[in-house]
């Protein structure tokens, strides 16, 4: 089992450093070119997160939007028990889990790392446009106007060009678990109110004896989780063009990798050469004490026959 998961991880890490990195514009362009109504690629893409229907929530007092939102209540409590052999209390600490709240309303975008380079491009251009129309109006020179013209038809192809490309995809739910890219957003305890404090458990005590056990509720701690949008995203998957709906989606292709993690490749790496290397350890480690564990029980069996003999 040891060894299939360091196989399985090895296998995600040269995958990581043998595809190259894409970006979502050029991949959609490629698309596009490939016949078929359904074209796909597998692609290596740094983006930063998104949504087309955030959630909004409140953090640190102000309200902010995210992916999705998780809120988790928690109930700390104690519980007293007597110790018949040692003659006195102990204290024993739990964590019980009391309620679960998962807001997500959109799917998870990701768009390309250079999305708003793009976007401030597409802003500068309808700039240039309105400004370069004003002069031709002022301006009757037909020479004038003729070489105004040209630049402006050249900065109407480069504009229709950029709105047309694809500069976000949308990932596919069923490839990934939204908890796993839950980020803490806050954390809030509330102590107990007296009234709740001492609950004795064992309540039916006969006169003169001492209570077995009590539990008491110290309060309850409220937990904040949420996928923040623009946090910048490592994708690793097959992108699909539905040449239908003009539309690009990120999933897992069979027999492929699939990652969908925070941090740069670097770090993904690093983290996951740990995790083999951990593997490793721990495979060789069982090894070491079956081999001693077989060796230990060939020895008893070979004194228990020779014993036998004699």
């Amino acid at each position: 089992l040891l060894y299939y998961s360091k196989k399985k991880k090895q296998k995600v890490i040269n995958t990581m450093r043998f595809t190259p990195t894409d970006s979502i514009p050029e991949a959609a362009m490629q698309l596009h070119l490939t016949p078929g109504d359904n074209p796909s690629k597998f692609i290596e893409i740094y983006g930063t997160t998104n949504c087309n229907d955030p959630v909004s929530y409140i953090g640190g007092g102000n309200r902010r939007q995210a992916v999705a939102h998780l809120q988790q209540k928690y109930r700390k409590w104690r519980e007293v028990s007597y110790n018949q052999e040692r003659k006195k209390w102990e204290t024993r600490h739990y964590t019980t889990k009391v309620h679960e709240d998962l807001q997500q309303t959109g799917d998870l975008l990701v768009d390309d790392i250079k999305s708003q380079k793009w976007a401030d491009r597409i802003r500068e251009l309808e700039e240039h446009i309105n400004q370069k129309r004003a002069e031709m109006e002022y301006f009757s020179s037909m020479l004038s106007r003729s070489k105004r013209q040209k630049e402006l038809d050249a900065w109407m192809d480069e504009l229709e060009l950029l709105r047309d490309c694809h500069t976000s995809m949308r990932v596919d739910p069923s490839s990934f678990n939204i908890r796993d890219l839950m980020l803490p957003s806050g954390s809030k305890f509330e102590p107990a109110s007296q009234v709740n404090i001492n609950v004795n458990v064992n309540s039916t005590v006969a006169p003169g004896e001492t209570p077995s056990k009590r539990a008491s509720t110290e309060g309850y701690e409220n937990k904040e989780s949420v996928v923040p949008v623009g946090r910048r995203v490592y994708c690793l998957g097959r992108l699909t063009l539905d040449k239908e709906t003009n539309s690009l989606t990120l999933d897992r292709e069979p027999k492929k990798p699939f990652v969908l993690q925070y941090g740069t490749e670097e770090e993904i790496i690093a983290k996951k050469e740990g995790e083999v290397y951990w593997t490793s350890v721990g495979m060789y480690g069982f090894s070491a004490i079956g081999t001693a564990c077989f060796l230990s029980a060939g020895k008893y069996f070979m004194e228990s026959n020779q014993e036998d003999k004699e």
